[in-house]
């Protein structure tokens, strides 16, 4: 299983994530359990993102292909959900505990 490091903390790889346009996409339930730390990079098209809230096409933060987010707390790696502004796009992550 690959891993990587950031400031010190290992992170393990999650599942791939297909968001499409048609429904809230969220970090799988079982990968992030005990878990603080997630890097989370879109590949193939924009998402938007929000977290305690759904995010439409048209209303939360843009991620671009090839950006990536970084969140700090089990919150929000609960609460954050994802959905496509158009075609398809792929999550890919991972969690680690910091």
């Amino acid at each position: 299983m690959d891993r990587i490091r950031q400031a010190g903390n290992s992170f393990t790889p999650g599942t791939a994530i297909t968001v499409t346009n048609a429904a809230v996409a969220q970090l799988v339930v079982g990968e992030i359990a005990k878990k603080n730390l997630a890097v989370i990079t879109v590949e193939s098209n924009p998402v938007r993102f929000k977290v305690g809230s759904d995010p439409t096409t048209s209303d939360g933060t843009i991620l671009n292909d090839g950006d990536t987010l970084e969140l700090d707390s089990t919150d929000d790696l609960r609460l954050v959900r994802f959905i496509a502004t158009g075609s398809n796009a792929t999550l890919n992550w991972h969690v680690g505990v910091g």
